[in-house]
């Protein structure tokens, strides 16, 4: 009799432990599907807000990689949703920046080994804020990435080639051209043509070799584009009345 009710309390409680687990999964189940519900959009609006108020400079930069990303990627001609991504890779790429102490940032002397793995700790720093939201979980790894370089000497784990994701290694070329096309604390900015032939240098080192070339030539492109409507712009009208 003893072990018949010791039996039955045990079922019991085991009843009740998996519908207490049942219960907690399912407020899990409700609250990831509220997450799902929020627009990537969204999320992005409220970080580049931050960005503004945090580093202004940062911003413009973000924008900037946005620009020439996305004319990048469209190169490749890949599917909307990959140009989606790289669209949110780029806005979201340096976020974990916003993070350092401005005067590692700004600093114009050469960094302490302390303050340059600061620096380099920042593609992770994203890739773990991002990893919060279901709706990033595919840019997340992409953010980590950033920094690798072709040769296998990047950050933060050492890929090389075709190891690094092919959006991260876009976004490796497209990041350095303007940085170095503007003003940095320890830099001044380069004109375009010899940020392109700097990049061209590291190629097959520091950046992906075809991604380099086609950037160069989609560079080209749109500067001479824009120099052509610049012109027709000048030019008076000659129209008789």
């Amino acid at each position: 009799m003893d072990v018949f009710m010791s039996q039955k309390k045990g079922r019991a409680a085991q009843s009740a432990s998996s519908l207490q687990a049942h219960r907690v999964q399912e407020r899990r189940d409700v609250l990831f599907s509220g997450w799902r519900l929020i627009h990537p959009h969204q999320v992005i609006r409220a970080f580049l807000a931050q960005m503004k108020i945090l580093d202004p400079a940062l911003l413009t930069h973000t924008r900037a990689v946005a620009y020439y990303g996305l004319l990048l990627v469209r190169s490749f001609n890949v599917a909307p949703q990959d140009e989606r991504e790289l669209l949110y890779c780029a806005l979201l790429h340096d976020l974990g920046l916003m993070g350092i102490d401005r005067r590692i940032i700004e600093k114009r002397e050469k960094l302490t080994p302390q303050e340059w793995e600061v620096i380099r700790a920042h593609p992770i720093n994203g890739e773990k804020i991002l990893s919060s939201f279901p709706c990033f979980l595919n840019i997340s790894p992409i953010i980590r990435h950033h920094h690798e370089r072709f040769d296998g000497t990047g950050y933060p784990d050492g890929l090389n080639g075709e190891q690094i994701p092919f959006k991260s290694r876009l976004i490796a070329v497209v990041d350095a051209f303007v940085a170095m096309t503007n003003n940095r604390p320890y830099q001044g900015a380069l004109g375009i043509s010899d940020a392109l032939e700097t990049i061209d240098e590291s190629k097959g080192k520091q950046f992906d070799p075809k991604i380099t070339d086609l950037f160069t030539a989609v560079v080209v492109k749109t500067l001479k584009r824009r120099a052509v409507r610049e012109r027709i712009a000048q030019e008076p009208d000659t129209d008789m009345p």
